[in-house]
C-alpha cells in the first residue's frame, strides 16, 4: 500500500513496490489540476489574512489598505490630479477629525502624514489662524504637490504677522513641489533644527509670504537652507537673522527682488557652498555681510 504526501495527499510507493505507467500519469495529472487550479485564482488562492501580510496605512475610510482593495486606487496613483484640501484648526482633533472642515486636524504635521507617499494630488494643508508648536516634518513625497498654507486670505508678511505661527519645518527627501506661505515662524532660537525652514535633498520648494523676525542668532540658526534642493524665496520678511539664506550641497535657489529686510541688521544675507543662488533684480537685504560664497558657490 503507499503512503500519502502530507500536503495534498499524493501517493507516493514504498521502497518496495513497482509503480504502473498509469499510476505515473494519474499522479502528473493531479499535479497538474492542483496547481493550474492554484494559478488560476487570482482571488487570494493562499487564503491570507489581513493580519498576516499586515494592512498598508492609507487615507479612507478607516486610515487602512485591505487585503482584496487595488493598490492603483484614485489616492495612489490616478489618472488626473485633483485638488484636495486637508483642513488644520488649533480647536481640531488628530484622533476624530478627518481633515474636512467641519471636523479638521489638530496638528499640521497630522495633515503630512496622512498624504499617501506616492500620489499625483495637489494637496493643500489649510491652517486656520493660530499658534502650532510643531516642527513638522515631510519625508520621502513622491509626485503632486503640497502646500501649508493660512486658511482664507492672508495678511502680507512685509507688513505684519501673518497669523499662522509655527516652530520650523523640514521637508527631506521629496521629489515634489512644496510650497510654504504664509508662515511666521517663532522662537526659532529654540528649535532643535539647524534651520527654519529647510529642504533637503528635496526637488523643489519653495517659500512665500513667510516671516522671519524671531531671533535665532543665539543659536546660529539659517532662516531657510536648501541642502541639495532646488526651489525659491519670495515676498518673505527677514529682520535680525544669522542668515537669511543658506545655500549648499549641489542646491539652486532664486531669491526674489520682492523679499524684504527690516532695519535690524542680520549677520549674514546670502550664504553659499557648493551652490548657485540666482538673484532677480535688487538684493533687498540689509546684513553686515550681504553675500558670501565657499567651496566653488556662485550668487548671480
Amino acid at each position: 500500500m503507499p503512503e500519502y504526501t502530507p500536503k495534498i495527499g499524493l501517493p507516493t510507493p514504498l521502497g518496495n513496490e513497482n509503480v504502473s505507467l498509469a499510476a505515473h500519469k494519474g499522479l502528473i495529472t493531479a499535479i497538474d489540476n492542483i496547481v493550474g487550479n492554484h494559478i488560476e485564482d487570482k482571488n487570494n488562492p493562499h487564503g491570507l489574512t489581513v493580519g498576516q501580510i499586515g494592512a498598508v496605512p492609507m487615507p479612507g475610510a478607516d486610515g487602512l489598505l485591505r487585503l482584496g482593495q487595488t493598490v492603483l486606487a484614485d489616492d495612489v496613483l490616478p489618472k488626473s490630479a485633483v485638488e484636495k484640501i486637508l483642513y488644520v484648526s488649533t480647536t481640531g482633533n488628530d484622533s476624530t477629525g478627518n481633515g474636512t472642515k467641519a471636523k479638521p486636524y489638530r496638528t499640521i504635521q497630522r495633515a503630512v502624514d496622512v498624504i499617501p507617499n506616492i500620489h499625483m494630488h495637489a494637496y493643500t494643508i489649510a491652517c486656520a489662524a493660530g499658534t502650532y508648536p510643531e516642527e513638522v516634518f515631510i519625508k520621502g513625497l513622491l509626485g503632486g504637490s503640497v502646500k501649508i498654507q493660512l486658511d482664507g486670505i492672508a495678511p502680507s508678511a512685509k507688513d505684519g504677522y501673518t497669523g499662522l505661527n509655527v516652530l520650523s519645518i523640514l521637508a527631506e527627501e521629496c521629489m515634489c513641489y512644496i510650497q510654504i506661505n504664509d508662515v511666521d515662524f517663532y522662537n526659532s532660537s529654540t528649535i532643535s533644527r539647524n534651520a527654519i525652514i529647510r529642504f533637503t535633498r528635496s526637488m523643489y520648494g519653495a517659500v512665500n509670504n513667510c516671516r522671519f523676525d524671531s531671533d535665532p542668532k543665539v543659536n546660529g540658526k539659517y532662516s531657510v537652507l536648501y541642502d541639495a534642493s532646488k526651489g525659491n524665496i519670495y515676498n518673505s520678511y527677514f529682520l535680525n537673522q544669522f542668515t537669511c539664506l543658506r545655500a549648499q550641497s549641489g542646491s539652486q535657489v532664486i531669491w526674489s527682488d520682492n523679499n524684504t529686510h527690516a532695519a535690524t541688521k542680520s549677520d549674514f544675507g546670502l550664504s553659499v557652498s557648493s551652490s548657485i543662488v540666482h538673484k532677480v533684480g535688487a538684493l533687498n537685504l540689509n546684513a553686515t555681510t550681504l553675500e558670501t560664497t565657499v567651496s566653488g558657490g556662485v550668487i548671480y
